[in-house]
């Protein structure tokens, strides 16, 4: 039996984003190892914080949808507390009894990356405040 979970993290914003790409792909690979599926990730932005986490203001945002065995997301968040640069996560269960083979995926979607110029948009979030 598998569930579609999603799952929003912030990771440190001091982090370069080839660190970043790193952690999401240990990530991805850590819901293949429980016999998971990867829907969707995305990492989104750098964003400000609404209070300090973990001494940080700031983080960057990730999403990913994926599907796995509830034993498999004790393992999974743990994962993310016992990291060091992930500051905050909140996993959702969206559905129950999901029909893994019924989901075909999607490559662009799956590692996707945010295209942008992460600095650039770091500064632009300074400026505005």
């Amino acid at each position: 039996m598998k569930n579609m979970y999603e799952v929003v993290f912030f990771i440190k914003a001091n982090i370069s984003i080839e660190k970043v790409n790193i952690f999401v792909n240990k990530v991805c690979s850590a819901v293949e190892s429980q016999k998971g599926k990867n829907i969707y990730i995305k990492i989104i932005e750098r964003k400000k914080l609404w209070w300090p986490v973990r001494k940080q203001n700031f983080g960057t945002l990730v999403y990913h949808q994926y599907i796995s065995s509830p034993q498999a997301i004790k393992q999974y968040n743990s994962y993310f507390k016992s990291s060091e640069i992930c500051i905050l996560n909140q996993t959702i269960l969206m559905k129950k009894d999901v029909d893994i083979d019924a989901f075909t995926e999607d490559t662009k979607n799956i590692h996707e990356v945010y295209s942008g110029s992460v600095d650039d948009d770091f500064k632009n979030i300074l400026s505005n405040q």
